[in-house]
Order: C-alpha cells, then structure tokens, then sequence
C-alpha cells in the first residue's frame, strides 16, 4: 500500500509542476494571442496507447521498451500563427501484479501546431532479469497542452504486458531451443564426420555389375581408399560373365552373406541383371546380414528395356529407406532419367564421357551427413 501511495503521489507532483508551467504558457501566450489578434484555429491533439517491447540486454537483463504515439490533427489552415506549439509530458511506470512500483521515468516532446505531424514520447526501462518475472504492467499518465486556447488534453493508461510478454518469453524459449538443437546438430555432423570421412573411403565397399566395373577408373578417384567389388553380368543370386573364380555362385547376396562386417559403410548397385529387379525380401536379407550398425547406401536402377525391374527396385529401395534409418539412397534413376542419350550408351550402361558424372553422384551420396 506504501508503494503505491508513492507512486500516486509522484504522479501527482509531477502533474502539479506541469500545471504550473502549463499556466505559465497560457499567461505568456494569451497575451501574445490578444495583442497579434490571432484568429482562432481548431488543432487536436491525441496521445495514444503506449507500444511496448522487450529485448535482451548483453548483459541478460531485459529492456522493455514504451513508446506513446502524440499526434497532431488540423481542422483548419487559415489563421494559424506562424510558430505555436504544444508540449506533452508523460510519467511512466513499471508496476508487479500488486501495483507496487517498480521502476519510474518521464519523458516530453514538442510538436508544432501549424501542421499535422506525428511523434512519440520513448523510455526505456532495465529490468534486472530476475526481476522480469514480477514486472506485469506500465501505468501511464500524459498531459499535453499548447498556445492555442483550450488546447489541453490527458490521458492515463494502465497496459498491460500480459500478451506481448507471453510472446517475448516464447520467443525467447523457441530461440533458445532451436540453438539447442543447432548445437546437437553440430555436435552430431562433428561426430559424423569423425567416423565417416569424406577424404578417406577405406572402409567403404562397392558391391556391383559392370556399371560399376566399367566406372573403376572414375569411382577409385573419387573415392580414394574405397575397395570395389563389381563384375559385369552379376545378378543377386548368380555370379557374372567371367563367374568370378569360376564360382557361378557369388551373387551379391552371397557376397554380402560372407562379408566380415569389417566395412563401415556399403554401396550397393544391383537389380540391372535381374529381370523380377530387388525385392523387399532380397534387400532386407542384404540389411541383415550386413547389419543395422552399417550404413548401407542402396543405388537406383535405370534399365530402360526393363521398366518392370526398375520400377521394383527402385520402389524397393524407398520402402528400406523408409523403414531403416541406416539405409540411404543414392538415386542414379532419378539423375538419368530425363537425360537418357546424354547419359547411356544402351539404356543401361554410362557413356565413358559420364562415368565421372556416376562417381561423383555415389561420393555426393556419402558425403550425406544423417
């Protein structure tokens, strides 16, 4: 109770000494007024509801942020001396939830009266940050008045910062959560990198048919370190032309049914040789065997004699994808296929000129932070 008393009676004195300079002015400008004749002009004055705002200070206080729009309205132009002005004085008051004072300012401002115009009566508050939790509102009162008679106008106004804190908070909570998570990410992609070099590909295999064999020149320098596994005519089940050791049955589920787990990472390019394409059960059986702690990077099909095929593998692929977080995509389809004759020589395999181009879209694949 104390506290307000104080604050009703600091408003009140500061009110009592602009009064009195106020009729000072109208004594000094009524007289002035009488002897130039002036004729009588009708001038408005309103004073608006204060705008509040906050921000963090470096120092983690907040500044709130009170500016009270005064503005000068003309009815009429003609009879206007050539300089009158009004003057408007403000108190401002931060108050808690018990109205009890918390910090106080005045401000003013002068406006000429022979013209519209608009300005307004700006204060700042520091709020020690600790102390932002009890400040709910500014308490306002305003007088304006000028050389014109009966020009006279206040307001009092008592905003509260129910909203706009609400949201200053949520902002600042959704900030501090997205800088939370950036630095997770950041952490995450450090971590990633440490394991999964982009530089070095030594614990990378490629399992393949002979679009891989026919790009080994362009992949071993892109990938430097990577080991390659590719043999032209290789199907899931069946070893390729040559039947790799004369052993027909080394297909690259047999391949990935003897791996040691010793890679890190595995690209595979399979289905080009497989009429029915990759199934959903041939790839989960390459996802087991290799192992849900390996990042496997499955790379689309483009047949273009086998549309069926294509269509399962690649359809294949995304439902893995979906299902495995370890399972990626790397999608030579979808490069390829609005560029067939630039890229393929027969609908299947690249053009010597575009190996570079398959080589530098699996290391794109790979560079893939996830």
């Amino acid at each position: 109770m104390g506290q307000r008393i104080r604050c009703s009676v600091a408003i009140v004195v500061a009110l009592v000494v602009t009064c009195v300079m106020l009729a000072g002015c109208a004594q000094t400008d009524g007289s002035s007024s009488s002897t130039a004749k002036q004729p009588a002009a009708s001038v408005a004055i309103t004073i608006g509801e204060p705008l509040v705002a906050f921000e963090r200070a470096a120092d983690s206080d907040v500044v709130v942020r009170v500016s009270m729009p005064v503005d000068v309205l003309l009815e009429e132009r003609d009879g206007m001396s050539s300089s009158p002005s009004a003057r408007s004085v403000a108190a401002f008051v931060l108050t808690d939830g018990d109205e009890a004072v918390s910090s106080a300012k005045t401000g003013s401002c002068v406006m000429p009266t022979d013209r519209e115009g608009s300005t307004s009566i700006d204060v700042t508050f520091k709020v020690p940050s600790q102390k932002f939790g009890e400040v709910s509102a500014v308490q306002v009162d305003a007088l304006s008045w000028g050389t014109s008679k009966g020009l006279l106008v206040r307001e009092a106004f008592s905003c509260s910062f129910g909203r706009e804190k609400e949201a200053f908070l949520e902002a600042e909570r959704q900030a501090q959560a997205a800088a939370e998570e950036q630095r997770k990410q950041q952490e995450h992609e450090a971590d990633w990198r440490t394991k999964y070099s982009t530089e070095d590909f030594s614990d990378t295999l490629l399992i393949g048919d002979s679009i891989m064999q026919n790009a080994t020149a362009s992949l071993m320098e892109a990938l430097p370190g990577a080991i390659l596994n590719a043999d032209a005519g290789r199907t899931l089940e069946k070893g390729g032309l040559v039947f790799e050791n004369q052993d027909p049955d080394c297909g690259v589920l047999d391949h990935v049914r003897k791996d040691d787990g010793s890679y890190a990472r595995y690209v595979i390019h399979t289905g080009n040789n497989d009429v029915s394409g990759v199934t959903i059960d041939d790839a989960e059986e390459i996802v087991r065997c290799l192992g849900e702690d390996k990042q496997i990077y499955f790379v689309t099909m483009i047949v273009t004699g086998n549309s069926h095929g294509t269509q399962t593998t690649n359809e294949t692929i995304d439902a893995m994808v979906e299902k495995h977080p370890n399972v990626h995509k790397i999608d030579w389809y979808g490069l390829v296929i609005d560029h067939v004759d630039e890229y393929l020589s027969d609908g299947c395999h690249p053009l010597k000129s575009r190996e570079p181009d398959y080589a530098a879209l699996l290391k794109e694949g790979l560079s893939v932070v996830y």
